[in-house]
């Protein structure tokens, strides 16, 4: 009975859904859950609606039983965790919980990924470098880390040129540009280009690079980002 009950509860809440009624869809997919519906659909719907009802706090619930479950399959769970956990800044037990999965899990790459958005909420980009890194030599082609990776490198290179670029000789800041920060650029560069590649959709890798070929007076790489 239970599990008829289950299924209902399950098709109440695609109902739901498709009449844009996510406070009852939610619901539905809950109920649904609690009844023994644990198919991995049932945790995605239900988080789909606590999303457009803006309740992290919900989707954060649903994200750690979905995990439970399905978490060696699609390691996303785990990002909606933690970043319910930054959005109330309560960056130990963010550290604790992805520690605690890394430890369980430590080839997962995007359990790497998810822990360098963390480092780089609590103001640790050198950490949330490092993060990345690790998330690409598991998982080389992944889009995002790809894009997160050259933008925390881009934005590493314009730290660098305003702190020691400042008072130098015109030689010795274009020494300092040709040695330093045009090939941390570049090497940004390398990493935008394959993440948008890979996925054009990413618009913020574009302008990424916009600005990087801009910096670098790459008139020719300038005008083809511009024409993507």
């Amino acid at each position: 009975a239970d599990t008829l009950v289950a299924e209902i509860m399950f098709n109440m809440g695609i109902g739901n859904s498709l009449s844009q009624n996510n406070e009852a869809a939610l619901k539905n997919f809950k109920d649904a859950i609690a009844r023994g519906y644990t198919k991995k659909n049932a945790f995605d719907y239900a988080i789909s609606a606590a999303s457009q009802l803006q309740k992290p706090e919900e989707m954060a619930e649903i994200a750690e039983q979905a995990y439970a479950i399905y978490g060696k399959e699609d390691s996303r769970y785990i990002g909606y965790m933690v970043n319910n956990l930054i959005d109330k800044k309560e960056y130990a037990k963010a550290d604790a919980l992805i520690d605690k999965y890394i430890a369980e899990d430590p080839n997962n790459a995007q359990l790497y990924f998810v822990k360098g958005v963390l480092c780089d909420s609590e103001g640790k980009p050198e950490e949330s470098l490092a993060q990345f890194k690790k998330a690409l030599s598991l998982d080389e082609n992944n889009a995002s880390t790809l894009m997160q990776y050259g933008y925390k490198l881009y934005q590493k290179a314009c730290d660098l040129d305003q702190t020691e670029g400042g008072g130098l000789s015109n030689a010795d800041y274009n020494n300092f540009r040709a040695t330093k920060v045009d090939p941390m650029l570049k090497e940004a560069a390398g990493y935008l280009e394959k993440a948008y590649q890979i996925d054009d959709t990413m618009s913020d890798a574009r302008q990424v690079l916009r600005s990087i070929y801009y910096n670098l007076n790459d008139e020719e790489n300038l005008k083809r980002v511009e024409a993507m």
